[in-house]
């Protein structure tokens, strides 16, 4: 990562939460942060549900591999935003737990391939299934 996307970030994080600290006071941005802390956590100690689901949904057919990544791996990105200290990283946070960063970040990311379901169908394939009948013939000797 380039360091000055790093050093705009950092300065955007200063400054957002600087407004923030005028608005709602020393008091409330504490609050903020130690309560977007805990809900980091509780999301990371409660990860292996989502994962869960979001496996049954790539078996069931519901997920391309792509989105199974993508879904799981922003939900820890998000997470441990919210666990970071600042109100720009606890916004990012919550976009990337609800999912309106993260279809935007995987679709530059990665280009649109058709789900399983999204093939075309050809009308002139049709499927068979063989079946080998052994039949041993009595020949006497």
């Amino acid at each position: 990562m380039p360091w000055w996307i790093l050093l705009g970030y950092l300065f955007l994080e200063v400054l957002v939460t600087l407004e923030l600290g005028e608005a709602i006071g020393g008091v409330g941005l504490f609050a903020e942060i130690i309560l977007s802390g805990l809900v980091g956590g509780v999301i990371l100690v409660n990860f292996r549900y989502s994962l869960e689901e979001t496996f049954l949904a790539l078996r069931a057919g519901k997920l391309s591999e792509g989105e199974f990544i993508g879904a799981n791996l922003l939900r820890i990105v998000g997470a441990i935003l919210l666990m970071l200290p600042g109100v720009l990283s606890d916004l990012l946070g919550v976009m990337l737990q609800f999912g309106v960063l993260g279809g935007m970040a995987f679709r530059l990311l990665y280009p649109h391939r058709p789900s399983p379901k999204e093939y075309p169908r050809d009308e002139r394939i049709i499927d068979v299934e063989v079946i080998e009948i052994d039949q041993k013939k009595d020949t006497k000797d």
